[in-house]
């Protein structure tokens, strides 16, 4: 038999081990809290994201006349696609090493190029808008005498306001060559298919010539010229647009990969107005119709003709029937009688109101 200290022993253990749905309850309702509070301390923390200016990609590099002409896009991201906090200088570099012994084509490893090039030039702000054109970046830079015996390597990198400088660009390289002479007595005539360009041939003609074509507003010429064939001395320029003026200038082409060219020929600008009277319609036929004619034509061969006039002639000179141009090329004159006869003639009108000749005449008669 179990005295009662023995007892009441037994029932502290009992009540000890006992846990209560509650507080059950209450203990997960804190380990719940207490991870949820972990989850939200925060760590250390991380270093912001370096502004590093995205390498030069599209570094070229061509001869023209006694310069060289590098041209590249203005740099405007990070590595990591970001904008540009701001440029505070372009660094072109330079490497030279002899010149191949066949060919003109120079490749050059770019660890190599990072090691043995120096800087010829920087580009500061103010350097860097003078060279800027829309989005590209052209550097003009001198072709020293006795160059052809040499190889000439170039890259640049881009030295942000914030300190952080890029890797080096693509490396571009030639040899150059003594630069033919540019062509003489440029001249640009407007006609109504579009701008003709001509000029005169000087000394050898190489490769042929490159037109450029620039507009008034612009600072820079196109990125790529027309090519011209040797033997031909004119450019029939049909993208030109009525109300804009253009400047043009032709090179002489030595050697087209890697490009070497003459200087610039000289400029010729031209407002490119319409002054021009459109060609006028063919193929006019005259159908009889009881007390009436109906007229049908083909469109005028001219590419900016919109609408036409229609004229008749009975017994003395032609009046115009149409109070105003007809879009159509149809036209229903109900204003004659049986037993008349009467000669058409169809006119063009452009966008300008500019009236051309009249075409081929038609003559019915009713019966």
């Amino acid at each position: 038999m179990l005295n009662t200290e023995q007892t009441s022993g037994i029932r502290r253990r009992s009540f000890g081990s006992f846990r209560s749905p509650y507080s059950l309850v209450w203990s997960a309702a804190i380990a719940i809290l207490l991870a949820a509070t972990a989850c939200g301390k925060k760590g250390d923390p991380t270093p912001p994201v370096r502004a590093i200016p995205a390498p030069v990609k599209d570094l070229a590099v061509y001869q023209q006349g006694s310069d060289f002409i590098l041209q590249f896009g203005y740099p405007k991201t990070t590595i990591a696609g970001g904008p540009l906090p701001g440029i505070a200088r372009i660094e072109l570099m330079e490497m030279l090493q002899p010149a191949p012994a066949e060919g003109f084509n120079v490749e050059v490893e770019p660890r190599r190029f990072a090691a043995a090039s120096e800087i010829r030039m920087n580009l500061n702000e103010v350097d860097l808008a003078n060279s800027t054109s829309g989005d590209r970046v052209f550097v003009r830079l001198p072709v020293p005498e006795g160059a052809s015996e040499s190889a000439y390597s170039f890259g640049v990198r881009t030295l942000a306001s914030n300190g952080e400088i890029s890797g080096i660009s693509n490396v571009a390289s030639m040899v150059p060559a003594t630069p033919p002479e540019p062509p003489t007595s440029l001249n640009v005539v407007p006609n109504p298919d579009g701008l003709e360009v001509n000029w005169q041939p000087q000394g050898t003609m190489g490769e042929g010539f490159n037109l450029y074509r620039r507009d008034a507003r612009s600072r820079s010429y196109n990125r790529k010229p027309t090519p011209i064939e040797a033997d031909k001395n004119q450019f029939l320029d049909t993208t030109a647009r009525y109300g804009q003026r253009y400047i043009y200038t032709v090179t002489t082409v030595a050697r087209r990969d890697p490009l070497v060219e003459s200087r610039l020929s000289g400029e010729a600008e031209v407002l490119y107005q319409d002054r021009f009277s459109p060609e006028p319609p063919a193929g006019l036929v005259a159908l009889t119709e009881s007390d009436r004619v109906r007229l049908r034509w083909d469109p005028s061969s001219s590419r900016d003709v919109q609408s036409y006039h229609v004229y008749r002639q009975d017994d003395g000179d032609f009046r115009r029937l149409t109070s105003s141009p007809t879009t159509k090329r149809e036209f229903l004159d109900s204003g004659v009688r049986v037993g008349g006869t009467y000669t058409y003639r169809i006119t063009g009108l452009d966008a300008l109101g500019n009236e051309g000749d009249p075409g081929e005449e038609v003559t019915v008669t009713l019966r």
